[in-house]
């Protein structure tokens, strides 16, 4: 009789980070390794984990920054110079996690007519 084990399993756990203001980055942490003889050591050191960890960060911040694209997000005229302070994950339940945000903007008075001009443009008229 044979009995099924079940596959290696990797925790980790991501920090958002800023950069520069403007630069998301994700740092990685293995939180755990369950996997057994050879192929727990594999993951646990050398080329081979490093490589699953990199892969495994490069596609979730991948995904991150398809959703903080400031061209989708701000206004054209802030896009160059709104500066991001803070990233952090937040529950939302159900297992679900949110990548929130914080910054600032400082405009002149004339960056300030470009706005109003470019959110008037897509207001509905009242």
């Amino acid at each position: 009789m044979r009995t099924k084990s079940a596959g290696p399993k990797l925790a980790m756990k991501f920090t958002p980070t800023v950069e520069e203001g403007k630069t998301l980055r994700l740092v990685p942490e293995v939180e755990s390794i369950q996997a057994d003889g050879s192929l727990g050591e594999v993951l646990r050191s050398g080329p081979v984990g490093d490589m699953v960890r990199e892969k495994i960060t490069k596609a979730l911040l991948s995904a991150l920054q398809r959703g903080t694209d400031r061209s989708l997000t701000l206004p054209p005229a802030v896009q160059d110079i709104a500066v991001i302070d803070h990233a952090q994950f937040e529950d939302e339940g159900d297992g679900r996690m949110a990548l929130a945000l914080g910054g600032q903007v400082t405009i002149s008075p004339q960056q300030i007519q470009v706005l109003k001009e470019q959110l008037k443009d897509h207001l509905p008229a009242h």
